[in-house]
């Protein structure tokens, strides 16, 4: 399957994969829904950075992104792919 032909909501809606969470959950509502608590959450750190420094941090970013997609969906995602926004 290509990366850019996934479709996130097909698989996720698939019967055997439906079954596969039913399993893990039990189909208990309380589970599905329950609250859970994130305490590694930090506050948001804020700068004030010249254009220059603020292509290199997007551009940072948009590698370790690029990482962490190939990582969960075996994509290979090329630099000359991704756009600038």
């Amino acid at each position: 399957m290509c990366a850019t032909d996934f479709d996130i909501e097909k698989c996720f809606l698939r019967d055997d994969v439906q079954r596969i969470l039913k399993r893990i959950t039990g189909f208990d509502l309380d589970k599905i829904f329950r609250v859970t608590r994130i305490d590694d959450v930090k506050p948001p750190r804020y700068k004030l950075l010249t254009t220059e420094q603020l292509e290199k941090v997007h551009d940072t970013f948009t590698i370790q992104a690029a990482c962490i997609d190939s990582c969960i969906f075996g994509s290979s995602v090329t630099l000359s792919r991704m756009t600038r926004y």
